[in-house]
């Protein structure tokens, strides 16, 4: 009996273990095969609403103080390809530019099973550690991203007065949203 809990626990540990990769503000590390450069990948996070707008960076060291900012929309939706995402700080708007202005973004579409058929749609941006720094210090950041049709927008970090507070309310889960992922992915690109 004592084998069969052991076993039991071990499985489903197993199982945890193998899903975190999956999670929103999951940070991943590899090394390319081709010039050795380091790749960090913060897998997209959700902002503190329901937007459906959620954001996910990428850098490799030849990047040095750049960064990739990757907006990502749920649904099949085509980004307006010139159009900057913007960040309103503290009350002042700042645009970055895509890092590709062809670009319309890309639509992966994939089956879940029990879900259906999902889609989400993707595009990138280009910044500097300096940014994200800005960000990560102020008091309220909001983010709009341009659609062909429409666009979407939601809180980065938002201030007691919200009612949101990023540490208190949010507990244990706080690393899927944006604000504490971007925080994570920081100390480990620009600070360890």
């Amino acid at each position: 009996m004592k084998k069969i809990l052991i076993a039991t626990v071990l499985f489903c540990l197993s199982g945890c273990m193998t899903t975190e990769h999956l999670m929103p503000g999951y940070i991943s590390q590899t090394a390319s095969i081709f010039d050795d450069a380091q790749e960090i990948t913060l897998k997209s996070a959700g902002l503190f609403d329901s937007s459906g707008l959620s954001l996910g960076l990428f850098w490799r060291t030849p990047m040095q103080d750049d960064v990739l900012i990757i907006a990502e929309v749920g649904g099949a939706h085509i980004f307006d390809s010139d159009q900057s995402i913007q960040f309103k700080i503290d009350g002042k708007i700042t645009e970055l530019p895509p890092a590709n202005n062809y670009d319309s973004g890309e639509i992966d579409t994939k089956y879940v099973e029990m879900l259906g058929v999902i889609s989400k749609s993707k595009k990138q941006y280009m910044t500097n550690k300096l940014f994200i720094r800005k960000i990560l210090n102020a008091q309220k950041v909001l983010v709009r991203v341009d659609l062909h049709r429409g666009y979407v927008e939601g809180r980065f970090s938002v201030v007691e007065s919200d009612n949101l507070h990023q540490s208190s309310v949010y507990g244990d889960l706080s690393g899927m949203y944006a604000y504490n992922a971007f925080s994570k992915f920081y100390k480990k690109v620009w600070v360890e």
